[in-house]
């Protein structure tokens, strides 16, 4: 992660925090391979935390999550994280030009409109018109009778059955087991809505209209079910993954081999 993505400010108050860390971690005589068993966090990454280097580090709020993390395991629930301010700013977007527009009238509908009121008219000139011309009336032929030709039956129609049409979802329903600890953060419809913590056998639901975005910390450990689908792991164990979900394309990625 380039340290352009951090201010100095954050990068002075993340390393503050990183040998805070390590100091407390080695008070207790803790590994950093005992810490990973236990968070899921990758050793390299606990580190590269300690040592407040962001160039190892993934995206800022990862990190944010992986703090959180580590203080419960080493039960600070007291440490400021505040002033490191690492989440991501959720922007609105701008609605796309076009997409509704006002209804107009063109012009021609006009001219269209014009040209059939005169054409009503001079067809009700023509019929109330009195005829000038005086012509004989011609006797209705006599009736004769016919004898009707008995019709032959057609052969019945195979009709084929109409295919049944499955309704589209309205909304995007996603159901999230916990198979192991792991760091969770939900987004709906541009609203952070979950962020923390999950211990395994912790199962949650959320729903969005149009987009649901989970970005967890143990992707491995995350089972996740969308709408009537499957259950499937979010990842691998021990991956850092995002996965956005639309209510156009509600299926997740195809699960790692």
């Amino acid at each position: 992660m380039p340290v352009s993505a951090y201010n100095a400010t954050q990068v002075e108050r993340l390393r503050e925090i990183g040998r805070y860390l390590q100091q407390v971690r080695e008070e207790r005589q803790l590994s950093l391979e005992e810490v990973s068993a236990r968070t899921r966090i990758q050793t390299r990454l606990l580190r590269a935390l300690e040592a407040g280097d962001v160039a190892e580090l993934p995206e800022p709020i990862y990190v944010q999550g992986f703090l959180r993390q580590y203080a419960t395991l080493l039960e600070l629930p007291d440490l400021d994280l505040s002033e490191l301010d690492l989440a991501p700013r959720l922007t609105k977007t701008a609605p796309v030009r076009g997409e509704v527009g006002s209804p107009l009238r063109p012009f021609h509908l006009y001219v269209t409109y014009f040209a059939l009121i005169l054409g009503a008219i001079a067809v009700l000139s023509y019929v109330l018109r009195p005829s000038n011309s005086s012509h004989s009336v011609a006797p209705a032929p006599s009736p004769t009778s016919v004898t009707p030709t008995p019709a032959t039956p057609s052969p019945p129609v195979a009709v084929s059955p109409s295919p049944q049409v499955t309704p589209k979802p309205t909304e995007l329903r996603v159901h999230v087991e916990l198979t192991g600890q792991s760091w969770l953060q939900v987004v709906a419809d541009g609203q952070v809505v979950f962020e923390g913590i999950l211990n395994p056998g912790a199962t949650e639901t959320w729903t969005a209209k149009q987009t649901l975005v989970l970005a967890a910390g143990n992707a491995g450990e995350v089972r996740v079910r969308v709408n009537e689908g499957a259950p499937q792991p979010l990842g691998k164990p021990g991956e850092v993954k995002e996965v956005t979900l639309t209510l156009a394309n509600p299926t997740l990625p195809t699960p790692p081999q």
